[in-house]
């Protein structure tokens, strides 16, 4: 029983560290805390494959100084611009209120084209229209300031204003599944609290017979308790 307690005790220490680091790192980078948040929430996703997780290869890291830099793009699909740059943020805040984008990407190699091809058409980055998400990857600095969707793979060159900063072009494993991601986020909430009704349930039984016990005990001492008085009524009625 003491065993019990004191790891009850070591838990609750533990919860309550944890609780206090997340409110500090909310406070110094609320992005990232928000992220963290949501972390736990991905676990079922993740195994599904819904949301696969972002790995460190998969992370391209690209100053903002450098005049038309080539990423690496695996396969056709979304990829991201993420950022934790204060500054690129401001930007990209000014811009994505007035819905100008700044960002845009074309295939390389298209010098060498045959005479009369036409080259590839220019793929212009969308503005991302919201904050931070706690479904947002925690390996990915930042929040996402810019998508693309590329129609193939292969070496792309972004071109956009030479400014300061730094971004993070990564895949995007949440644009377009943000509803099956919520629905997973459900089930495994549900599936927690089920576990946890399971596991407490005996507990609880338990709980619940020793309240009608007690109410019972309290019960049979109340109703002595009122036949004891009117004894003593009626014998003081009597002298």
């Amino acid at each position: 029983m003491q065993s019990f307690s004191k790891l009850k005790q070591t838990l609750s220490g533990v919860i309550g560290l944890l609780v206090l680091a997340l409110i500090v790192g909310f406070f110094r980078a609320p992005i990232e805390a928000i992220k963290w948040l949501g972390a736990p929430l991905l676990f079922l996703p993740s195994l599904l494959g819904i949301t696969p997780i972002v790995s460190a290869s998969e992370i391209q890291t690209l100053s903002l100084y450098q005049t038309n830099p080539i990423v690496r793009v695996d396969r056709a699909g979304q990829y991201a611009v993420f950022t934790d740059d204060r500054q690129v943020l401001s930007r990209a805040n000014m811009l994505e209120g007035i819905g100008v984008g700044w960002m845009s990407a074309q295939l390389t190699g298209t010098q060498d084209l045959p005479t009369g091809q036409a080259p590839p058409k220019t793929i212009d980055g969308s503005t991302v229209l919201r904050g931070v998400r706690p479904y947002d990857p925690v390996t990915v600095p930042g929040r996402a300031i810019i998508t693309f969707g590329f129609p193939e793979a292969g070496r792309y060159v972004l071109s956009y204003p030479p400014q300061s900063g730094t971004v993070y072009f990564v895949p995007d494993y949440v644009t377009g599944r943000e509803v099956t991601i919520a629905l997973a986020v459900a089930a495994q909430i549900i599936v927690v609290v089920l576990v946890v009704i399971v596991l407490r349930w005996p507990q609880l039984r338990r709980s619940r017979q020793l309240h009608r016990l007690l109410a019972h005990k309290l019960a049979q001492k109340r109703a002595k308790d009122e036949a004891f008085w009117q004894v003593q009524e009626r014998e003081d009625t009597q002298q």
